[in-house]
């Protein structure tokens, strides 16, 4: 009977570990980075599902924010910032296209399409 009540507890601590290491995969699936670059987006395009986080990272020196111009759900952006390494992360979780500006550089345009 122990030796079954073992054989028991060893699969129920598998499958946990299994799962968590699924969780964490779909996790780091369901993000994506983009670069904020001096006069540019990295990519500009991006298509990713209904739940996705994007992290917008400074890599540049000058001055830049990242702000919703158009698109589905509310407002969101971040402040006017050079610091390099700087991060704003944002959750997609309305399907749609979103249109991204830098306010200082308005040729810096990126599109966020979302299914």
């Amino acid at each position: 009977m122990r030796r079954a009540l073992a054989f028991v507890t060893a699969g129920l601590l598998v499958l946990a570990l299994g799962a968590a290491a699924t969780s964490a995969a779909l996790d780091k699936r369901a993000s994506k980075t983009v670069q904020v670059g001096d006069d540019f987006f990295n990519p500009d395009k991006l298509n990713v599902s209904k739940g996705t986080k994007v992290k917008f990272k400074w890599v540049g020196s000058d001055q830049h924010n990242v702000v919703k111009k158009s698109g589905p759900g509310g407002d969101f952006g971040s402040s006017i910032t050079d610091e390099r390494g700087v991060n704003l992360t944002h959750k997609f979780s309305k399907s749609g296209t979103y249109k991204l500006i830098c306010t200082i550089h308005e040729q810096m345009k990126m599109k966020v399409s979302v299914n």
